[in-house]
């Protein structure tokens, strides 16, 4: 689980870059004032994906209606607000 704020792109090719460069993940980490494990974590994630691209929008469970779903029980609930009892 992530907590905290996400770390941007453009620090996330920072890190790589002086990955690259031969810096240490410690050296990296303290240069920036991120923790070590987050640092590691980004190269890890770079790479097994190729990519320092965030997956904050990719989070959490994905939605089993679709637009037209909802639209279809928006209309629904219009024309009868009220569940009745029977």
């Amino acid at each position: 689980m992530a907590r905290g704020k996400p770390v941007s792109v453009e620090l996330r090719k920072l890190i790589i870059n002086w990955h690259d460069a031969g810096k240490s993940y410690g050296q990296i980490a303290k240069e920036i004032y991120l923790p070590r494990p987050t640092v590691v974590n980004i190269i890890k994630h770079f790479k097994k994906i190729g990519s320092v691209d965030s997956l904050v929008n990719k989070r959490g469970r994905k939605s089993q209606l679709t637009t037209r779903d909802y639209r279809v029980l928006n209309k629904i609930v219009k024309k009868k607000p009220k569940i009745d009892g029977s």
